[in-house]
């Protein structure tokens, strides 16, 4: 069940960002991770099997729910992932 999420994160890692650079704050996170797991949950309202070619051929879905993990560690542990404060 987490191996999508691992590909998700292999994905971005393959892109060249930072291993574990979700877990940093970033400018307007909750709003930019939001954005994301709404536009990927509509890439996969026909087909939940959908996959995003552009991202290395991972699931839509498990962007969404890699997006809705870190959203929740940034409102957790940053603030709503702004970067402003630690919780």
């Amino acid at each position: 069940m987490l191996k999508p999420l691992a590909d998700v994160y292999m994905a971005g890692v393959n892109k060249g960002y930072p291993p574990f650079n979700c877990l940093l704050p970033f400018d307007d996170g909750d709003r930019r991770l939001y954005d994301a797991m709404i536009r990927h949950i509509e890439a996969s309202q026909i087909d939940p099997l959908a996959v995003n070619d552009e991202d290395g051929g991972v699931y839509h879905l498990a962007q969404v729910a890699f997006s809705a993990l870190t959203r929740l560690h940034n409102a957790i542990h940053h603030g709503g992932g702004n970067g402003d404060k630690d919780l």
